[in-house]
């Protein structure tokens, strides 16, 4: 039983770890790029909540750091940009 448990978490291991890479990009962008598309935002926000509900406790606290981040920079995500027309892509 141990030998098909530790088979069944391998997926879930090298997933997350993919996810973990996934997560560090998204933040890296958010935090020192200029790039502010709406669809960035709410891929981050759904992003965020998956991590919530599939990863506690570690998923918990960096869903929520995630979240956080992105509701103080909301503003940027939804801003008017020059010219009068908004980044949507």
């Amino acid at each position: 039983m141990a030998e098909g448990i530790g088979r069944a978490l391998v997926p879930v291991v090298f997933w997350g770890a993919v996810g973990s890479h996934g997560l560090i990009v998204t933040v890296v962008t958010l935090v020192a790029s200029p790039y502010r598309a709406r669809w960035f935002f709410w891929s981050s926000a759904a992003f965020a909540v998956l991590y919530i509900l599939l990863f506690p406790p570690v998923g918990t606290a960096v869903g929520a750091a995630l979240l956080v981040l992105l509701a103080v920079r909301q503003r940027e995500f939804f801003a008017p940009r020059a010219g009068g027309t908004t980044m949507t892509a």
